[in-house]
């Protein structure tokens, strides 16, 4: 929460990322019901599991090619012009 919104550039944009990242980030408590089900119990929640295993690499994945795209904007920025934190 911190870091996104420390990498908003106006008021405005930090009011919007500091509603839209807890929204994101509630998500799961959505989606768990329907994925741990009762009858997966045998299985050991694969489904469940497996869901929530390739949400957290795409996330991994994500982070890394956001700070890669942050890292290409910063050389780019002239002295006066907004940095990104990373």
């Amino acid at each position: 929460m911190a870091w996104s919104m420390s990498n908003a550039k106006n008021d405005k944009v930090r009011a919007l990322t500091g509603a839209i990242v807890p929204g994101i980030g509630s998500i799961g408590s959505v989606i768990s019901p329907w994925t741990y089900l009762a009858s997966t119990a045998a299985s050991g929640y694969r489904p469940g599991n497996s869901l929530n295993l390739s949400l957290s690499i795409a996330v991994v994945v994500g982070c890394f090619v956001w700070r890669m795209i942050q890292v290409r904007l910063n050389k780019r920025s002239g002295p006066g012009d907004f940095k990104y934190i990373y």
